[in-house]
Parts: structure tokens; C-alpha cells; sequence
């Protein structure tokens, strides 16, 4: 018996969601939110929310993978930015594909016909914000392109720093900031090894800095007031 294999194209409209300030005045800055594991990017986006500065634009965009879990309440749906089986080819390959597709969308702000809001954004003010899974490729993008982004706020994940050596000279001449934020009781994923990674990249020369909040893996209030203050300077 012969056994034959192949592959077939699987393709997904993945959605996003642009805020806009009031009263422009000229191009502003832009914070680009992702969400965690399995969330849905509506929910994540009331808590980016608390952490936009005044004036400035938000972008929330989904995972491209979809993720059904299984709980106490019954069955979820949800959305994920990569596979993750252990630092495996699979892992790096699909954390990568979850990077093209962040810069596609942000390649919208310098194209010759962008959507109608993105025209009133500034794209030398581009940062991230991540949460947990979203962390991991807020820090991995901004590190790998510090032309496209000025700074990353991981809360809840840690920086991929064994992955990112060769990308840390430049991301540190290119003046990249750093902000970590942890829940001192997270239990997902530890708060240790997040602060370690940060200083990796200080040590390295990029200007990182770590906070530790009382919570759990959670981006706390607390969390979204200092994400805003560092932003905002």
C-alpha cells in the first residue's frame, strides 16, 4: 500500500479594532495591545484601555490562531498568537509566522492607500503592549524591530532574551525601552524568571526596567496606571 500526503491552504479573516483620540491635532502615537493565550481581543482591549495615555491611538488585533478551551462554566472560544510545545522548531517557527503577521498589519501605516484611521497615525510612535502569550511576541517583535517600535510593556510573560542576542545592539542604538510588569503571586508563569530576562537586555545594553505588583497573572489597575505613566514619558 502506497501512503500519500500533501497539503491544502486554510484561510482565516482575522479581525482588529482601531481607537482613535478625539480632536486630533496631527499624527499620533499608537499602542498596539495584544492579548493572551485563548482570550478574545475585546475582552483584552477594555484592560489596554486603562493603560492608553491621553492622545493617544490604540490597536487591538486578534490572534490568527483560534482555540476552543474547556471549563468549569462549559466551552470557550477564543484566540492564540502561536503554537507552544517547548522550544522546539514548530514553536520558533510558529512564534515567527505570528511576527509577519503583526508587521502586515502595521505595514498598513505606510501604505499608499491606508484605512481611513490609520492616515492619522504617527508611524515613528508605534509601541506594544502584551499580556502573558502576548508578551512573548511584544518582547520578540520589539527587540527583532526596533525601526517599527520605540517601546514594549510585557506584563505577565517573559523576554525570549536566548532567542533575541544578535537583535540586542540594535535594538539598544535604536534607543528601545523595556518595561516588564509581574504579579508577585503569579503562578503561570513566574515573576523570577521575567525580572532575569529583563536584565539580560539591560546588560546587553537596551534600557529595560521590571515592576512587581501584589495579583497573580492578571493585568491588575495598578499594573494599567504605571504601564501609562512609563508610555506617556
Amino acid at each position: 500500500m502506497r501512503i500519500l500526503s500533501g497539503t491544502l491552504p486554510f484561510l482565516r479573516e482575522v479581525p482588529w479594532r482601531l481607537h482613535l483620540p478625539r480632536g486630533r491635532g496631527g499624527p499620533v502615537p499608537l499602542l498596539v495591545a495584544l492579548h493572551g493565550k485563548g482570550d478574545r481581543a475585546e475582552r483584552f482591549e477594555a484592560e489596554a484601555l486603562g493603560a492608553l495615555p491621553r492622545g493617544w491611538a490604540l490597536l487591538v488585533p486578534s490572534g490568527p490562531i483560534p482555540r476552543d478551551r474547556q471549563g468549569p462554566g462549559g466551552g470557550a472560544a477564543g484566540d492564540s498568537w502561536y503554537l507552544y510545545d517547548g522550544d522546539t522548531p514548530l514553536f520558533r517557527e510558529s512564534l515567527a509566522r505570528a511576527e509577519t503577521h503583526l508587521l502586515g498589519l502595521l505595514s498598513l501605516l505606510g501604505s499608499e492607500d491606508p484605512p481611513a484611521g490609520f492616515r492619522g497615525i504617527d508611524p515613528a510612535r508605534v509601541s506594544l503592549l502584551g499580556f502573558s502569550q502576548g508578551a512573548y511576541l511584544a518582547g520578540v517583535a520589539a527587540v527583532r524591530h526596533p525601526g517599527v517600535f520605540r517601546a514594549a510593556v510585557l506584563v505577565g510573560g517573559r523576554l525570549k532574551h536566548e532567542m533575541l542576542g544578535e537583535s540586542f545592539p540594535a535594538a539598544a542604538a535604536a534607543g528601545l525601552r523595556l518595561l516588564g510588569l509581574h504579579g508577585s503571586g503569579d503562578a503561570a508563569v513566574a515573576p523570577g524568571p521575567s525580572r532575569a530576562s529583563l536584565e539580560a537586555a539591560r546588560a546587553a545594553g537596551v534600557e529595560a526596567a521590571f515592576r512587581e505588583f501584589p495579583g497573580g497573572h492578571a493585568f491588575t489597575p495598578a499594573q494599567r496606571s504605571f504601564a501609562r505613566s512609563w508610555l506617556r514619558g
